[in-house]
């Protein structure tokens, strides 16, 4: 068998490993279940590993280039098997989510935009617990409605709104898992409300000591307030970016982004954030030594 046959015969078996291990994360749904598709996994990436050694040799190149066209999308297919979330969740199936404490704030029966607003409103006041629990009711509501573009949208803006009030309580994680439900909806919501997200989520991950992934998450906010020509969403995503980057021990870098993010509160008319901004960059030449 030739080189190039041998090595799809390869990918093949390995795609099949692949396929296994995805049904057993469909059908076991449990810490189990991952735990041996995981092991199925490393084995098919093991056999192609030992296989390209064996038989491509030094003359590898272009079977190595064949593989990889071949083997990027099958393990992608296994990567979004692995990370697939339903798509909508009700209140039975998030009943273990939601905060005993806050439950019995759930409000009476009302209308999802009444119930946003208030819990926008609570959120105002630093009535977060409160804040999260109409949120929450308000999801539901919408879950009960018709498919729609428009509940769609409502349900990934409300998500965003939710995870805010889960961070200001301190659940990082279900806050960073409502925000990966609200941006599996990306198209049907706002540039604005996207960079909202993905600021969010770079807030979590800078918490949690992650600044590398909030220094890509707020590149990608500022891009979207940029191309929408949203300033003041722009200036939020640099000057996020500048505390992200002086986080790393980058005040050079942090400096330029901090002054980007003070022109754009300046032209909105936000002076506040910009003396805010412009501390952050005394702090940043202090760091310099200057």
């Amino acid at each position: 068998m030739s080189t190039g046959r041998a090595s799809l015969l390869t990918v093949a078996i390995a795609a099949a490993f692949l396929d296994v291990s995805a049904l057993i994360v469909g059908a076991e749904g449990s810490w189990l279940g991952y735990l041996i598709a995981v092991t199925v996994h490393l084995l098919a990436t093991e056999l192609v590993r030992h296989r390209v050694r064996s038989v491509c040799g030094d003359g590898a190149s272009g079977t190595l280039a064949v593989i990889g066209a071949l083997a990027v999308p099958v393990f992608g297919a296994f990567l979004a098997s692995n990370l697939h979330v339903p798509e909508e969740t009700g209140s039975a199936e998030r009943a273990g989510r939601i905060l005993e404490e806050y439950d019995e704030l759930r409000p009476a029966q009302s209308t999802p935009d009444a119930l946003i607003a208030e819990g926008k409103s609570l959120m105002g006041h630093g009535e977060y617990g409160k804040a999260f629990v109409y949120f929450e009711s308000a999801i539901d509501a919408l879950l009960d409605t018709p498919a729609s573009p428009e509940r769609q949208r409502l349900i990934a803006e409300t998500r965003i709104n939710e995870a805010a009030a889960l961070h200001r309580l301190g659940k990082l994680s279900l806050a960073e898992q409502e925000l990966r439900q609200a941006m599996r909806f990306a198209e049907a919501i706002s540039p604005s409300l996207r960079a909202k997200a993905l600021l969010a989520l770079a807030a979590i991950h800078a918490v949690q000591g992650d600044t590398f992934l909030g220094e890509m998450e707020s590149e990608r906010a500022h891009e979207l307030a940029e191309q929408a020509e949203l300033p003041e969403v722009s200036a939020k995503a640099l000057h996020t970016l500048g505390q992200m980057l002086a986080h790393q021990g980058r005040p050079a870098d942090a400096i330029e982004r901090y002054r980007a993010a003070a022109r754009h509160y300046e032209s909105c008319g936000n002076d506040v954030e910009a003396i805010r901004v412009k501390v952050n960059i005394g702090a940043a030449f202090v760091e310099l030594g200057k």
